[in-house]
Protein backbone atom coordinates (compact mmCIF):
# COMPACT_ATOMS: atom_id res chain seq x y z
CA UNK A 1 0.00 0.00 0.00
CA UNK A 2 1.19 3.49 -0.86
CA UNK A 3 0.02 5.97 1.75
CA UNK A 4 -0.11 9.64 0.85
CA UNK A 5 -1.54 12.75 2.43
CA UNK A 6 -4.77 12.56 0.38
CA UNK A 7 -4.77 8.97 -0.89
CA UNK A 8 -4.07 5.34 -0.26
CA UNK A 9 -3.11 3.40 -3.35
CA UNK A 10 -3.34 -0.38 -3.07
CA UNK A 11 -3.72 -3.51 -5.14
CA UNK A 12 -7.32 -4.23 -6.13
CA UNK A 13 -8.89 -7.04 -4.10
CA UNK A 14 -11.96 -9.23 -4.51
CA UNK A 15 -13.77 -6.99 -1.98
CA UNK A 16 -13.51 -4.16 -4.55
CA UNK A 17 -15.59 -6.09 -7.11
CA UNK A 18 -18.82 -4.15 -6.46
CA UNK A 19 -17.23 -0.74 -6.89
CA UNK A 20 -15.11 -1.90 -9.80
CA UNK A 21 -18.16 -3.23 -11.67
CA UNK A 22 -19.86 0.17 -11.22
CA UNK A 23 -16.80 1.83 -12.72
CA UNK A 24 -17.11 -0.12 -15.98
CA UNK A 25 -20.21 1.52 -17.41
CA UNK A 26 -20.87 0.82 -21.11
CA UNK A 27 -23.14 3.88 -21.18
CA UNK A 28 -20.17 6.10 -20.28
CA UNK A 29 -17.04 4.59 -21.77
CA UNK A 30 -13.61 5.88 -20.84
CA UNK A 31 -10.27 5.71 -22.60
CA UNK A 32 -8.97 3.30 -19.99
CA UNK A 33 -11.61 0.76 -21.16
CA UNK A 34 -9.98 0.54 -24.58
CA UNK A 35 -8.11 -2.58 -25.55
CA UNK A 36 -5.11 -2.60 -27.85
CA UNK A 37 -7.41 -2.47 -30.92
CA UNK A 38 -9.10 0.69 -29.57
CA UNK A 39 -12.32 -1.18 -28.90
CA UNK A 40 -14.32 -0.53 -25.74
CA UNK A 41 -13.99 -3.44 -23.33
CA UNK A 42 -16.37 -3.59 -20.37
CA UNK A 43 -15.79 -6.82 -18.47
CA UNK A 44 -18.67 -8.63 -16.80
CA UNK A 45 -18.71 -9.15 -13.03
CA UNK A 46 -17.51 -12.73 -13.57
CA UNK A 47 -14.60 -11.55 -15.74
CA UNK A 48 -13.68 -8.97 -13.10
CA UNK A 49 -13.85 -11.65 -10.40
CA UNK A 50 -11.45 -13.79 -12.42
CA UNK A 51 -9.11 -10.85 -12.91
CA UNK A 52 -9.05 -10.22 -9.17
CA UNK A 53 -8.64 -13.86 -8.08
CA UNK A 54 -6.05 -15.23 -10.51
CA UNK A 55 -2.55 -14.27 -9.30
CA UNK A 56 -1.09 -14.35 -12.83
CA UNK A 57 -3.75 -11.96 -14.13
CA UNK A 58 -3.46 -9.65 -11.11
CA UNK A 59 0.32 -9.51 -11.47
CA UNK A 60 0.19 -8.73 -15.19
CA UNK A 61 -2.46 -6.02 -14.78
CA UNK A 62 -1.08 -4.31 -11.71
CA UNK A 63 -4.54 -2.88 -11.17
CA UNK A 64 -4.56 -0.43 -8.25
CA UNK A 65 -7.39 1.09 -6.24
CA UNK A 66 -7.24 4.77 -5.28
CA UNK A 67 -8.92 5.65 -1.99
CA UNK A 68 -9.28 9.10 -0.47
CA UNK A 69 -8.20 9.96 3.10
CA UNK A 70 -11.52 8.62 4.44
CA UNK A 71 -11.04 5.23 2.73
CA UNK A 72 -13.65 5.81 0.01
CA UNK A 73 -12.71 4.36 -3.39
CA UNK A 74 -12.37 7.26 -5.83
CA UNK A 75 -10.77 5.53 -8.81
CA UNK A 76 -8.37 3.06 -10.30
CA UNK A 77 -5.01 3.16 -12.03
CA UNK A 78 -2.54 0.83 -13.71
CA UNK A 79 0.46 0.76 -15.97
CA UNK A 80 0.40 -1.54 -18.97
CA UNK A 81 2.56 -2.23 -21.97
CA UNK A 82 5.69 -1.71 -19.88
CA UNK A 83 8.64 -2.41 -22.14
CA UNK A 84 12.25 -1.88 -21.19
CA UNK A 85 13.26 -2.07 -24.87
CA UNK A 86 11.06 0.86 -25.85
CA UNK A 87 11.50 2.45 -22.39
CA UNK A 88 7.82 3.34 -22.08
CA UNK A 89 4.59 2.49 -20.28
CA UNK A 90 0.94 3.22 -20.98
CA UNK A 91 -0.93 4.88 -18.09
CA UNK A 92 -4.50 3.99 -17.21
CA UNK A 93 -6.06 6.44 -14.77
CA UNK A 94 -9.72 6.99 -14.04
CA UNK A 95 -11.97 8.29 -11.32
CA UNK A 96 -15.60 7.50 -10.62
CA UNK A 97 -16.35 11.24 -10.78
CA UNK A 98 -14.50 13.00 -13.64
CA UNK A 99 -14.29 16.16 -11.48
CA UNK A 100 -11.82 14.26 -9.26
CA UNK A 101 -9.16 15.05 -11.88
CA UNK A 102 -9.12 18.57 -10.39
CA UNK A 103 -8.41 17.34 -6.83
CA UNK A 104 -5.31 16.51 -4.79
CA UNK A 105 -6.34 12.84 -5.05
CA UNK A 106 -5.57 12.90 -8.79
CA UNK A 107 -2.33 14.83 -8.29
CA UNK A 108 -1.08 12.42 -5.66
CA UNK A 109 -2.06 9.36 -7.71
CA UNK A 110 -0.27 10.72 -10.76
CA UNK A 111 2.82 11.56 -8.67
CA UNK A 112 2.95 7.89 -7.62
CA UNK A 113 2.59 6.65 -11.23
CA UNK A 114 5.21 9.10 -12.48
CA UNK A 115 7.67 8.07 -9.75
CA UNK A 116 7.02 4.40 -10.53
CA UNK A 117 7.67 4.88 -14.26
CA UNK A 118 10.62 7.27 -14.24
CA UNK A 119 12.42 6.39 -10.99
CA UNK A 120 11.64 2.78 -10.12
CA UNK A 121 11.25 1.30 -13.62
CA UNK A 122 13.71 3.79 -15.20
CA UNK A 123 11.61 4.27 -18.30
CA UNK A 124 11.82 7.31 -20.54
CA UNK A 125 8.20 7.88 -21.64
CA UNK A 126 4.74 7.69 -20.16
CA UNK A 127 1.86 7.41 -22.63
CA UNK A 128 -1.84 8.17 -22.15
CA UNK A 129 -4.94 8.21 -24.36
CA UNK A 130 -8.06 10.32 -24.05
CA UNK A 131 -11.46 10.18 -25.77
CA UNK A 132 -12.87 13.43 -27.17
CA UNK A 133 -15.50 13.76 -24.43
CA UNK A 134 -13.07 13.23 -21.51
CA UNK A 135 -12.37 16.94 -21.11
CA UNK A 136 -11.42 16.81 -17.41
CA UNK A 137 -8.90 14.04 -18.08
CA UNK A 138 -7.44 15.88 -21.08
CA UNK A 139 -7.04 19.06 -19.04
CA UNK A 140 -5.37 17.08 -16.25
CA UNK A 141 -2.89 15.49 -18.69
CA UNK A 142 -1.96 18.89 -20.12
CA UNK A 143 -1.48 20.35 -16.62
CA UNK A 144 0.85 17.48 -15.75
CA UNK A 145 3.11 18.27 -18.71
CA UNK A 146 1.91 15.74 -21.27
CA UNK A 147 2.08 16.80 -24.90
CA UNK A 148 -0.39 15.74 -27.55
CA UNK A 149 0.93 13.31 -30.16
CA UNK A 150 -2.15 13.81 -32.32
CA UNK A 151 -5.75 12.80 -32.71
CA UNK A 152 -7.12 9.76 -34.47
CA UNK A 153 -10.44 10.88 -35.92
CA UNK A 154 -13.56 8.77 -35.36
CA UNK A 155 -11.58 5.65 -34.38
CA UNK A 156 -13.62 4.49 -31.37
CA UNK A 157 -17.27 3.43 -31.65
CA UNK A 158 -19.20 3.97 -28.41
CA UNK A 159 -22.60 5.29 -27.32
CA UNK A 160 -23.94 4.92 -30.87
CA UNK A 161 -21.33 7.18 -32.50
CA UNK A 162 -17.69 7.36 -33.51
CA UNK A 163 -15.31 9.33 -31.29
CA UNK A 164 -11.83 10.81 -31.62
CA UNK A 165 -8.94 9.43 -29.60
CA UNK A 166 -6.02 11.67 -28.64
CA UNK A 167 -2.63 10.26 -27.65
CA UNK A 168 -0.29 11.96 -25.17
CA UNK A 169 3.31 11.53 -24.09
CA UNK A 170 5.24 12.66 -21.06
CA UNK A 171 9.00 12.39 -21.46
CA UNK A 172 11.32 11.95 -18.50
CA UNK A 173 13.08 15.20 -17.67
CA UNK A 174 16.88 15.04 -17.37
CA UNK A 175 18.15 15.21 -13.81
CA UNK A 176 19.63 18.52 -12.77
CA UNK A 177 23.33 18.58 -12.01
CA UNK A 178 23.58 22.02 -10.35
Amino acid sequence: MIQGLHTSIRTAELDDLGMLSQFYDPERPRSLYLDRRCEVYCPTKDELREMLTRPDVRASLGFLVVEDAEGVIRGFCALRGITQEAALADMLLGFLAPLDFATPVAEETFAYLKRRVFTELRLEKLMARCLDFESEYRQFLMQQGFTSDGVQREVVYAMGAYHDLESFTLVKQPERTD
